[in-house]
């Protein structure tokens, strides 16, 4: 699990990737409003019985940011840490789940595939081995892509590897 100190650096990584305007290419976006929901998330990090309550925020906001910004993935597997370190595991593995389909609906492989991985690491802590195997899986495929770097392809299944 993410100590609190892992935590604080997580949020100066998220506070950085934060949009500052409006995505022409996805009308549902509003910025301004994850802003607000990613800032509020943040001042509840020193408080751990209200770290439920803050990865809710930070998966909100992370839903109001256009798909095709790197910030919604960011977020939203922040949101999957916050809600590990919460013990809510369920709810840790969809938000990574939702985070590696975000970053895939934008072609990021690399962040799909960790995020992947941190969900099939939360489906695992849960006991549910078939759906981390699933879900781990999802990562190693995408290292089939000719598009991922060498280094990235053997960090990945790497880490695959190890679940």
């Amino acid at each position: 699990m993410i100590a609190k100190t892992g935590l604080m650096a997580l949020t100066l990584v998220a506070l950085a990737s934060a949009p500052a305007s409006a995505s022409d290419s996805d009308p549902r976006s509003d910025p301004e409003r994850a802003q607000q929901l990613h800032a509020q998330a943040i001042s509840l990090l020193d408080s751990p019985h209200r770290w439920a309550e803050a990865a809710s925020l930070l998966r909100r906001s992370a839903e109001n940011l256009s798909e095709d910004d790197p910030a919604a993935s960011a977020t939203m597997r922040f949101a999957g840490r916050v809600y590990a370190q919460a013990g809510d595991l369920g709810k840790a593995r969809r938000a990574f789940a939702s985070a590696a389909e975000l970053a895939l609906a934008r072609g990021d492989l690399v962040d799909a595939a960790y995020a992947y991985i941190d969900a099939a690491h939360a489906a695992s802590e849960q006991g549910d081995s078939s759906e981390a195997v699933e879900l781990a899986e999802k990562a190693r495929r995408l290292t089939a892509s000719p598009l991922l770097p060498d280094a990235d392809r053997e960090a990945i299944g790497a880490r695959v590897g190890a679940l």
